[in-house]
């Protein structure tokens, strides 16, 4: 089993969709695979994801969930996959995120949005920082030429 397979065959279909973390930690074994997608290509993420032999898991709320034990990794991999990018207690539109997302290679949200979406997260939802998101933060930080509007705004909101 492979990710990669799974991205690709959302390429393969058409999907706008983008990583909402450094596609380097992928490969570790904590957290969760966060992936935005434009809320008309929900239905068919899920269908791609449970093609490759992904659960679903009964979490409340309208993201789907879904996890599948790799026995390469001898890891289980969680997928959460968002029609809506929902950070501290606010819910931005997809297309708001993709429409500066890499849609090429790496696959994930633009620096600008990146920074602020594992902040927001892990200090305001979470209450901490994990170790795995540190460096990219800090190498987030040093390119830092402000943030969207939108996730400024909101961080602010929090203080």
């Amino acid at each position: 089993m492979s990710l990669d397979s799974i991205f690709h065959e959302f390429d393969q279909a058409g999907l706008a969709w983008s990583l909402l973390r450094p596609r380097e930690t992928l490969a570790l074994a904590q957290g969760d695979v966060d992936v935005l997608v434009e809320p008309n290509a929900f239905t068919r993420a899920g269908e791609i994801v449970r093609a490759h032999g992904f659960l679903e898991m009964p979490v409340p709320g309208p993201d789907l969930h879904a996890a599948r034990y790799d026995e390469r990794e001898g890891r289980f991999v969680w997928l959460h996959i968002q029609g809506a990018l929902r950070v501290a207690g606010s819910e931005l539109p997809a297309h708001a995120v993709l429409t500066e997302a890499d849609r090429e290679g790496r696959r994930q949200s633009s620096d600008r949005w990146l920074l602020w979406i594992l902040l927001l997260r892990a200090l305001v939802d979470k209450g901490e920082l994990p170790e795995r998101h540190r460096p990219h933060i800090e190498t987030l930080a040093r390119r830092w030429e402000g943030g969207p509007d939108e996730l400024v705004g909101v961080a602010r909101r929090h203080g």
